[in-house]
């Protein structure tokens, strides 16, 4: 469940909602998360680097995160991996 609801946290900040009102956005469900609940999925988000602790926005991993369709953490090594083939190959 927790990992759903930071996919859900990631996926509504990619459509350009700032992460703190992504809190209020994610409360008006049928079934609303716990505050605490969502609080935490944000602090996996900022651990992971898909948002940025100032702002609470997308960083450029996040919105790359976004579009890949798997849990978080194994995105992340996706793209990084995909990062690191570019690299090889182009630079």
């Amino acid at each position: 469940m927790q990992d759903a609801l930071t996919s859900r946290c990631m996926h509504v900040g990619s459509f350009r909602f700032v992460v703190s009102s992504t809190k209020g956005l994610l409360q008006r469900f049928l079934d609303p998360p716990s505050s605490s609940a969502i609080d935490d999925a944000v602090q996996r988000l900022i651990e992971i680097g898909a948002i940025s602790k100032l702002g609470l926005e997308l960083t450029p991993l996040g919105q790359h995160l976004s579009f890949v369709p798997i849990e978080l953490r194994l995105a992340k090594m996706y793209v990084a991996l995909q990062y690191q083939q570019y690299q090889s190959r182009y630079l």
